[in-house]
C-alpha cells in the first residue's frame, strides 16, 4: 500500500488497525467472565484440564532449559514428542516466558487476544489480494477471526495457533503459483508444519483442492504451465518439510503410534455418518452461532462433541455465501466452496483431513470458512446495496432466515425419553441452544436493518457488533459451565499451592482420580501415573496394550491394578474431596485400592499411601516371554500381580538372558493370592537401587548388586536413550513391553541413562 508519510502515520495502517480491532473485540468479550475467577481465565473442559496445565508445565520446562526429557508428564517422554502437537511450536506460547509460571491462568486471555489480533492481520493480508478495497478485506478478516469455528474450538486454544498462520500459507501458495516466489512458501510450509503437524496435514489437502479449483484453468490454457506449477508446489513443499524435519521427525514419531490412528473409517461408515442427523448438524453449525466443542448439540449427541464443528459467519450467517453462489456463475471460490461442502458431507472425504480416522472431526472447517468470508465481503463490495449483488444478498438473507426458523421449530419437535414425551430442545443443552437461537435471530435482524437502511457508512459498526456478540455468546457459554467455587478450588489447589504430598524421600510417582488427572503437571517436581494427553511415547502405549489396558487419551489404571501400580513405583493416591473444576469420574470406593492406607487430608485432597511401593530400579529372579504373558489365560488380577514376580522379555531377549534369569512356569500361577503378591514385592524391594535421580537428559541410579542381573526401570523405552554403567556404554533391554532395563554386574555400580532426541 502506498503511503504519504506526511499525512498517514503508522497507527493508521490497515495491519495495525486489523490487529488492535481483533484484540479489543476478544478482550471485550472475555473480560466480563474474569470477575468470577479473580482475573484468571477459567473456561471449561479441556481448556482447564489440558491447556492451562500444559502451558504451565512446558513454561516451567523451558524456563529451566529442559528441552530434552520430561519425567513429569505421564511416565516420561521426549519434550518435543510430547508437546509439539499442543504448544511447543506455537510462537504465542513463548510470549509468556518473561512471566512467572504461576501467572499463566491470568495471562491466558491476553495471549488468546493476541492470537485473535494476529488472525485478523494474516487473514486481512490474504483477503486483500482478492478484494477491491481495504475496507472489504478488513471486514472479511473480522468475520473470519470471530467466526463460529474460532469460538467452537476455544476450548482447544492451541488450534488457534494453526488457524492464525494459515492465511499466510495460502498467500505464499498463490505467490508461488502466480509469481514463482519460492522462499515465502518454503518458509511458511516449515512454519505451519512446526506449529502443528496435525493441522498441517489438513492444510496440504486443502491446498491440493485450492490448486485444482483455482488454477485448473491453466490445464486448458497450457498443459506445460499447469504441470510446471504443480511441480513447483510439490518441490518447494518438500523443501519446506526438510527445513522443519529436525523438529518435525521426533514430534511426529509419537503421533504415528497413537491408538487413535488405528481406528480407521471403514465399512458403511465410509459412505454415511453413524448419526444420520450429522449433515443437518453441519448445516446448523454454519447457519446459527455454533455450539462450543465438548458439548452435545441439538442434532448430534456424540459425533460433534470433540469435532470443532463450526462455520457460522457473524451477522450474515450464510446469506453472503448464498448471494455469491447466485450472483457469480463462474468463480474459483465457488468451486472451492462446493468441493469443501461435498467433502464435509461424505464421511471418508471428511476423514481425509484427519488421516482417515473413524472419529468425526471438523477441525479443518476454518479453511473453507476463510473462503466463505471472502465470498461474503465480495458481495458487500458493491457501491450500492440496491445493486444486483444487493438483491441476491436479500434473497440469501431470506433463505437463511427461513432455515433458522425451521431449526427453531425443529427444537420443539417431541421425542420419547424413556416412557415420557419431551421436546427435542431439552435433549441436549437447552440453555445453549436457546442462547444461540436468540443471538442468531438478533444478528439476522441487524443484517436486515443493515440492508434495507442501506447503511453503507455504518457497515463497519454492524460487523464489529456482530463479531462481538458472536464471540461473547460463545465465551460466556463455556465460561459459565464452571461455578465460582470450582474456579476458586482449581486455582487454590494448583496455582496458589504446591502438591499436598510433602514426602521428599526420593523418586516416586503419584496417582489422582480422573477429575484432577493433570493437576500434578502444575506442581513442580511431581511425577504421576495418571494423565490426560494424547501424545505419549509409543512404548508407553505398548505397555498398556501388553497388560490389557486401553489407553487412548488418558492414562488411568483400574482400581484393582495393584501390580501395575507397584511396578510403576506408585506411592500415593489423591482423591479430590472438594469441588473439582472438571467432574469426570471418581474412585467409587477407596477400599478397592488394595494395599493403600489413608494418611491425611490436605488442600482438599485425601492422601492414600501404597504399602507395596518399590523405589525405582529393581531386579527379578525369573522371567516369562511377551507371548506367554499375553496367552497365559490367567485371570485379570493374577495376571496383574504376575508383573511383580517375573520380568517380561521378548522371545529374542529371553533366549539371550536365559541363565541369568530363571524361566517361570506360568501354569502354576493361576490363582496368585494377595499374600503371595506382597511376598514378591518384598523380594523386589530388597533389590531396589539406593538412589534414583532424574535430570534434563535422563536419570542416574546407584545399585549394589548381589549378583549379575537385569535392573528394571519403568521409564518408557526410546531409541534416543544411551545407557552407561560406571561410564561404560551398556546395551538397553526392552522389558515389560515398553520399559527399559540394563544388565549390571555384581557389586556397587552407577547406572546412567542419557537421552538425545
Amino acid at each position: 500500500m502506498c503511503m504519504d508519510s506526511s499525512i498517514e502515520t503508522r497507527y493508521e495502517t490497515p495491519y495495525f488497525k486489523a490487529f488492535w480491532t481483533g484484540f479489543i473485540i476478544f478482550m471485550a468479550a472475555v473480560i466480563p467472565t474474569l470477575f468470577t475467577s479473580r482475573g484468571a481465565f477459567i473456561y471449561y473442559g479441556d481448556f482447564n484440564v489440558q491447556q492451562i496445565p500444559f502451558y504451565m508445565h512446558v513454561h516451567d520446562l523451558v524456563r529451566h532449559g529442559n528441552f530434552f526429557y520430561d519425567f513429569s508428564t505421564d511416565l516420561g517422554g521426549s519434550v518435543i514428542g510430547t508437546y509439539a502437537f499442543y504448544l511447543l511450536g506455537s510462537p504465542f506460547f513463548y510470549l509468556t516466558l518473561p512471566f512467572p509460571t504461576r501467572f499463566i491462568p491470568w495471562l491466558m486471555p491476553w495471549i488468546i487476544g493476541v492470537k485473535y489480533g494476529v488472525m485478523t492481520v494474516t487473514s486481512y493480508a490474504y483477503l486483500r489480494r482478492h478484494t477491491k478495497t481495504d475496507e472489504a478485506a478488513f471486514l472479511g478478516a473480522l468475520l473470519f477471526s470471530f467466526s463460529g469455528y474460532q469460538g467452537a474450538v476455544l476450548v482447544y486454544n492451541h488450534f488457534h495457533d494453526a488457524v492464525a498462520f494459515f492465511p499466510l500459507l495460502l498467500l505464499a501458495f498463490e505467490r508461488l503459483v502466480e509469481k514463482k516466489k519460492y522462499l515465502g512458501f518454503i518458509l511458511m510450509t516449515a512454519v505451519c508444519a512446526c506449529i502443528n503437524y496435525y493441522f498441517f496435514v489438513g492444510q496440504v489437502i486443502f491446498l491440493i483442492i485450492y490448486f485444482f479449483c483455482f488454477y485448473g484453468s491453466l490445464f486448458r490454457e497450457s498443459k506445460k504451465s499447469f504441470f510446471m506449477a504443480l511441480a513447483r508446489c510439490a518441490l518447494t513443499g518438500a523443501l519446506g518439510l526438510l527445513l522443519a524435519a529436525p523438529y518435525l521427525y521426533p514430534a511426529v514419531s509419537y503421533a504415528f503410534f497413537n491408538d487413535r490412528l488405528k481406528d480407521l473409517v471403514l465399512g458403511y461408515d465410509i459412505f454415511s455418518y453413524k448419526e444420520p442427523t450429522m449433515p443437518i448438524g453441519i448445516i446448523k453449525s454454519a447457519v446459527m452461532i455454533s455450539d462450543v466443542s465438548g458439548l452435545k448439540g441439538l442434532f448430534n449427541e456424540s459425533m460433534s462433541r470433540v469435532s470443532g464443528l463450526g462455520a457460522y459467519i457473524p451477522l450474515f450467517s450464510i446469506s453472503g455465501v448464498i448471494a455469491y453462489l447466485a450472483a457469480f456463475k463462474k468463480s474459483p471460490f465457488k468451486n472451492i466452496f462446493i468441493t469443501c461442502l461435498a467433502f464435509s458431507m461424505v464421511p471418508v472425504l471428511n476423514a481425509s483431513f484427519s488421516a482417515f480416522n473413524s472419529e468425526y472431526y471438523a477441525r479443518w472447517f476454518y479453511m473453507p470458512v476463510l473462503i466463505m468470508c471472502l465470498m461474503t465481503v465480495k458481495v458487500l463490495e458493491e457501491d450500492k446495496l440496491a445493486s444486483i449483488s444487493g438483491r441476491f444478498l436479500k434473497k440469501g438473507l431470506l433463505i437463511t432466515t427461513i432455515i433458522v426458523f425451521l431449526f427453531i421449530v425443529a427444537s420443539l419437535v417431541p421425542f420419547k425419553d424413556g416412557e415420557e414425551l419431551n421436546l427435542l430442545i431439552y435433549k441436549n443443552n437447552p440453555e445453549m441452544f436457546l442462547t444461540e437461537a436468540i443471538a442468531t435471530v438478533v444478528l439476522l435482524g441487524g443484517a436486515w436493518f443493515f440492508i434495507y437502511k442501506d447503511k453503507l457508512n455504518h457497515r463497519r459498526i454492524f460487523v464489529i457488533a456482530g463479531c462481538y456478540i458472536t464471540a461473547a455468546v460463545m465465551v460466556i457459554e463455556g465460561s459459565f459451565l464452571t461455578y465460582p467455587e470450582e474456579e476458586k478450588a482449581f486455582l487454590d489447589q494448583t496455582v496458589m499451592n504446591a502438591c499436598p504430598i510433602t514426602d521428599d524421600s526420593g523418586f516416586y510417582r503419584i496417582e489422582t482420580e480422573e477429575c484432577v488427572y493433570n493437576y500434578p503437571m502444575m506442581w513442580e517436581g511431581v511425577h504421576s501415573i495418571t494423565s490426560f494427553i494424547s501424545t505419549i511415547p509409543p512404548s508407553t502405549m505398548a505397555f498398556y496394550e501388553g497388560i490389557g489396558e486401553s489407553r487412548k487419551v488418558t492414562s488411568y489404571l483400574n482400581e484393582e491394578r495393584e501390580g501395575a501400580r507397584t511396578l510403576l513405583s506408585g506411592k500415593y493416591f489423591l482423591i479430590e474431596k472438594g469441588t473439582p473444576v472438571e467432574t469426570i469420574s471418581f474412585v467409587s470406593d477407596p477400599g478397592k485400592l488394595q494395599g493403600y492406607a489413608y494418611c491425611y487430608e490436605r488442600n482438599g485432597f485425601q492422601v492414600y499411601e501404597n504399602r507395596n511401593f518399590i523405589p525405582m530400579g529393581f531386579s527379578f529372579d525369573e522371567y516369562i516371554t511377551e507371548t506367554e504373558y499375553r496367552e497365559s489365560g490367567l485371570g485379570k488380577r493374577s495376571k496383574d500381580r504376575l508383573l511383580l514376580k517375573c520380568l517380561i522379555l521378548s522371545d529374542e531377549d529371553a533366549e539371550k538372558y536365559d541363565g541369568i534369569l530363571t524361566h517361570t512356569d506360568i501354569s502354576v500361577m493361576q490363582n496368585m493370592t494377595y499374600k503371595s503378591f506382597t511376598k514378591e514385592v518384598e523380594l523386589r524391594k530388597e533389590t531396589a537401587c539406593r538412589d534414583f535421580t532424574v535430570n534434563k537428559r535422563g536419570f542416574t541410579a546407584e545399585a549394589d548388586m548381589a549378583k549379575e542381573n537385569i535392573v528394571f526401570f519403568s521409564v518408557p523405552f526410546e531409541k534416543g536413550f544411551r545407557a552407561y554403567i560406571d561410564g561404560e556404554e551398556a546395551e538397553i533391554i526392552k522389558c515389560d513391553f515398553g520399559f527399559m532395563g540394563v544388565l549390571v554386574p555384581a557389586g556397587p555400580h552407577t547406572i546412567t541413562f542419557q537421552f538425545w532426541p
